[in-house]
């Protein structure tokens, strides 16, 4: 399904930002491998590659949807470890606890992920930094795992020049 922006989602209630990064870290990587043998092809891939200017602020809202980076960064990733507080050595810390006393709370979370990417807005580019917006706010592995490899030839790239 196409948004009216440059990122494709899975379904009405999946967002975009996923996509973008794994859309991103494929392009990245293709275009490295084809410059060779396909320039202006090598090229396109690479601007398609850019999506992940949309993930860190260059978007209708303006905001970065990687934790700790960029403009009004997300606080309240989706994330059991960053949202529960430090507790005594002795605590025990169940399910049904972090939901009962911290799934609810409109503080930003006091373990700050810091480079994770949330799921990122729905297909108005509306985004609501609240831990219970799952679909918005969650960090997944398969997301970061695949924009690693942008982000890694990007600050090469920025390294060297």
């Amino acid at each position: 399904m196409q948004t009216p922006r440059s990122v494709l989602k899975i379904d009405q209630s999946t967002p975009g930002t996923e996509i973008a990064a794994e859309t991103s870290a494929a392009m990245a990587a293709s275009s490295i491998a084809m410059q060779h043998l396909d320039r202006p092809y090598a090229r396109r891939l690479l601007n398609k590659a850019k999506l992940m200017d949309y993930i860190l602020g260059k978007n209708p809202q303006e905001r970065s949807y990687m934790v700790g980076f960029g403009k009004n960064p997300p606080t309240q990733p989706h994330h059991r470890g960053a949202s529960v507080p430090k507790m005594p050595a002795n605590q025990v810390v169940s399910c049904s606890m972090s939901f009962v006393h911290w799934f609810s709370k409109k503080d930003p979370n006091p373990n700050e992920l810091t480079g994770a990417i949330v799921g990122g807005p729905d297909r108005y580019d509306n985004f609501v930094d609240q831990r219970w917006e799952s679909a918005m706010t969650e960090p997944t592995t398969y997301t970061n795992s695949l924009a690693i490899g942008v982000l890694a030839k990007l600050a090469t790239h920025h390294a060297n020049s």
